[in-house]
């Protein structure tokens, strides 16, 4: 047997015999297929990296997304604080304005009962002021009764005196 019908019939199916005899090929021929596998290579190496791209594109956007999702979550939760930190001040400032009135209310109550209080005091005083006058006019009106009745029993005692005195006078002049 020769040795193209050995190879020949070992062949896989769908090779031929030109494949796998010795080629005294030209350094073009070498480069070509050199050059046609590296290319496939370099699809094969370009694909990879554009996979890889669209792979760390696609992480980044992720990245970015999330990114983005705890912003916004960020935001909200200071929202929120603000929120409770306004709605505890007003809280604050009505307690305070609750604080004002009840305390005006209370001021304003003192002032009424301290007002009230002196002119219980002013009312006490006037009406003992009255007693005492009234008491020091009766006094007066007493004391000029006193003195007229003491005048009056003077006169009167003068006028029997008179009239005793004339009496007797007139009675011993007779």
């Amino acid at each position: 047997m020769s040795r193209t019908q050995t190879e020949v019939s070992t062949l896989p199916m769908g090779h031929d015999a030109s494949q796998t005899w010795p080629q005294h090929t030209s350094q073009s021929t070498t480069r070509s297929r050199h050059s046609s596998r590296s290319m496939a290579s370099v699809a094969d190496a370009m694909l990879n990296f554009g996979n890889q791209m669209t792979s760390s594109l696609m992480h980044l956007a992720d990245q970015y997304r999330n990114d983005a999702i705890e912003r916004e979550k960020m935001a909200l939760a200071r929202e929120q604080i603000q929120a409770e930190k306004q709605k505890q001040e007003e809280d604050r400032n009505l307690q305070r304005e609750q604080c004002a009135r009840q305390e005006a209310l209370r001021r304003e109550e003192m002032v009424r009962q301290e007002t009230a209080r002196q002119v219980e005091l002013i009312k006490k005083e006037s009406l003992e002021k009255e007693k005492l006058v009234a008491a020091k006019e009766q006094a007066m009106l007493r004391a000029q009764r006193e003195e007229q009745e003491r005048i009056g029993t003077t006169v009167e005692n003068g006028a029997i005196s008179k009239e005793r005195e004339t009496r007797t006078f007139g009675s011993s002049r007779k």
